[in-house]
Parts: C-alpha cells; structure tokens; sequence
C-alpha cells in the first residue's frame, strides 16, 4: 500500500483547489472551515533554510487575511520540519486519522428498503442539493464544482430525507482504484439512528461496484461517534496528520 500516493489523492479530493507551490510547499489560500485547503501542506523536498521559507509563509498568509496553519504528514519535507516548528511555538492540534479499508470482498450489506428515502446524485446536483444543509455560500458551490470538472473523476452523493429535507449526506470520490468517503454527515436532530452507517455502507457498495479496490477517509481523533462507526465497518488507521499553528491561532480556530 502505498500511502505516500494515497495522500496525494487525498489532496486532490480536498486539499487547495488552486495551491500555490513554493520551494515544494502547497500553499492553499481558500477561505472557509476546511483547513486542509487553507493550510501549508510540506509536501515536495525544501531547499530554503525554514526560518526564511516559514516567514514568506507568513507574509502570504497575512495577506490573503488567514493565519499560517501547517498540516503535517508522515510525508512531510523537510523530515526535521515538525520539530524545529515546536521551537518556533508552534503547537500542534486537531489530530486526524486516514483509515483504509480494503475492497476485494463485498461491502456490508445495504438495505435498500428501509426508510426515509435514500437519493444517489452525480456530485454535481449533489453538492447543489446539499448547499444549504453545509452552508455553504453560492462562491464554494461555485469552486467546488469547478473543481470537480478540472478532476473529471468518478463519484457520487448520496442524500437521505425526510419530508422533503436533507436529513443525512455522504460523498465519494474514485481516483486510481482508491475510493475517498467524505463528508458524511446527520443533522443534529437525526443523529444516532444509523443513518450515517447507511449512507457509509451505501457509498461502499457503490465504490465496489465501480471496481474500486480499496476505501479510505479522514476523520478526527476525537471524533468518539465516528471512529468506533469505521472500525465496526472494517476501517483501520493508515497514518494521521495533525495542524501546527501559534498559540492563539489555535484558540480563534476552537471558538
């Protein structure tokens, strides 16, 4: 398993839609609650010595009004980069797991009549459908679907509703036989009824389908309903990354 290759299709599923490079360095610059696309992601070698290249960082990054957060890897570059930040005061936060799972068996089993109703869309009418339960503005919309069309990959969205309402959402996206799970989510007032494990099960069945050979997904370490729902489902823990930033960056990001 090469995980080097899978974090790359991790960032092009939903890393910055249009990373600037720097000395081997992604700089994502889009606004919004996803610090994956607004971060520093180390990921190609480094040849400028850290305390100017961090600066530059820095000076971009105020310009673009966001803070300098650095996402870090097992993949990393440089390899003594994540100590020499926590000289720097940089402490680390939000650790998140990327759990795999293989594909060549069956997937569990979907049941396909149970109630409400469960839509499967192309991500385009998907991200439409779920603009509002996301909240996301008319310009994300907008950039995701762009995106979408520049990655030309398969995939598909599934919406669960009630009354004519989201009520639960999930997404996959298939590149180079690695099938991504992504935002799967239950509104607050339908949590804990197994909605999320239909919506998981469903997209792998999907996945499977499609010939994809293996799943993967990215989910907080925190996250105590999340992760014991993986696992159940055969998810294991590939690697982690976690977020470096000062002090009081990281207290305006927990607000």
């Amino acid at each position: 398993m090469n995980l080097r290759r899978l974090e790359e299709i991790g960032l092009n599923a939903s890393g910055p839609a249009n990373p600037r490079l720097f000395d081997g360095w992604l700089l994502g610059f889009q606004h919004g609650k996803s610090k994956r696309a607004r971060s520093v992601n180390p990921f190609f070698a480094s040849t400028l010595p850290l305390p100017m290249k961090l600066e530059a960082c820095r000076r971009l990054y105020d310009a673009a009004g966001l803070p300098c957060i650095v996402r870090m890897t097992p993949f990393a570059q440089p390899s003594e980069l994540d100590d020499w930040l926590i000289t720097q005061g940089y402490e680390r936060f939000d650790d998140t797991l990327v759990m795999v799972r293989p594909l060549q068996e069956t997937p569990p089993a979907v049941d396909r009549r149970r109630a409400p109703r469960l839509t499967e869309l192309d991500l385009f009418e998907w991200n439409v459908e779920t603009q509002g339960v996301r909240d996301l503005s008319d310009d994300q919309v907008r950039r995701l679907l762009d995106r979408q069309q520049l990655l030309g990959l398969d995939g598909c969205g599934l919406v669960l509703a009630e009354h004519g309402k989201p009520i639960a959402w999930g997404a996959t996206l298939v590149e180079d036989g690695w099938a991504g799970i992504y935002t799967v989510e239950t509104a607050p007032l339908h949590r804990r009824a197994g909605h999320a494990r239909r919506i998981v099960t469903t997209l792998l069945d999907w996945a499977h389908r499609k010939h994809a050979a293996a799943a993967y997904l990215q989910v907080t370490a925190e996250n105590r309903a999340a992760v014991p729902l993986y696992e159940s489902l055969g998810f294991t823990e590939a690697y982690r990354y976690w977020y470096r930033a000062p002090p009081q960056v990281i207290a305006h990001e927990r607000r």
